[in-house]
């Protein structure tokens, strides 16, 4: 996501428009991280060095930072801060003005173990316990009729390994294994609602750090000393700059071939 907002396509050749937040007909880096935040769905948390940069020089608890209002957050941030911070409101279904507290709350304070939701667990290993021990008692009952499954390589075993899967095709279609199939149905819709948990908690992350980055900048700002200032304004040029050469360079060079 983040070469495609810098370049414009994706990696299969799709145009990619939405990045220049700022509308000056470029796509900085500190763009292309939003757009990566807000579009990538995926674990992943994406960080950028002016993250690491606040938090090493602006010491405030986090009680402290997420008091702030959202509509004072939203008018601190720059145009590609703003437009990440809305989608990612958004997609969360985040409304009210304390709602970076209420993510950050969600996010450190939910109960959550290792980041996954108490619930999901439970339901997940219910799931799993059923499918392996119907998995099992399956096996058992499969090696019974051909013993011969338990040594791999040998012609014994070719054969009967073709007669098991024929026998097992014909009683699945009579719907001896329904019960089985059933149950690895139900931990694949179980992982698969894990994932999204997931994704949905780094969206929340994302939100509470991009939130927390917008409010330690404005405090740097308005009390940081004036070489951090100094510093930190270096590094935000920098990441608002980006890797390609400029329009009038791309095509005189692309006119010459």
């Amino acid at each position: 996501y983040f070469f495609a907002a810098l370049t414009g396509k994706d990696r299969v050749g799709r145009r990619v428009r939405g990045a220049d937040y700022n509308h000056d007909g470029r796509v900085g880096m500190n763009e292309a991280y939003c757009y990566t935040l807000i579009n990538d769905e995926s674990i992943d948390v994406p960080v950028c060095t002016s993250d690491v940069f606040l938090r090493r020089f602006v010491l405030i608890p986090d009680e402290e930072v997420f008091r702030a209002p959202w509509k004072s957050v939203m008018s601190w941030a720059d145009p590609a801060q703003r437009n990440a911070l809305d989608s990612l409101s958004s997609r969360l279904h985040l409304t009210a003005e304390d709602r970076l507290k209420s993510a950050f709350d969600k996010v450190f304070r939910s109960g959550s173990v290792n980041g996954r939701d108490p619930q999901w667990l439970e339901r997940y290993r219910q799931a799993q316990t059923k499918y392996t021990t119907l998995q099992r008692d399956a096996r058992k009952e499969l090696l019974s009729r051909y013993p011969d499954l338990r040594t791999a390589g040998t012609a014994a075993y070719n054969s009967s390994r073709k007669e098991a899967i024929d026998r097992l095709e014909r009683e699945a279609a009579d719907g001896k294994w329904k019960e089985l199939l059933d149950a690895n149905e139900a931990v694949d819709k179980a992982d698969q609602e894990g994932e999204a948990i997931n994704i949905a908690e780094s969206k929340m992350l994302r939100i509470v750090r991009l939130g927390k980055s917008v409010i330690l900048s404005h405090e740097l700002t308005a009390n940081g000393s004036a070489e951090n200032k100094a510093r930190f304004q270096k590094l935000i040029e920098a990441e608002g700059r980006t890797l390609l050469p400029p329009v009038n360079a791309l095509s005189a060079d692309s006119a010459q071939r």
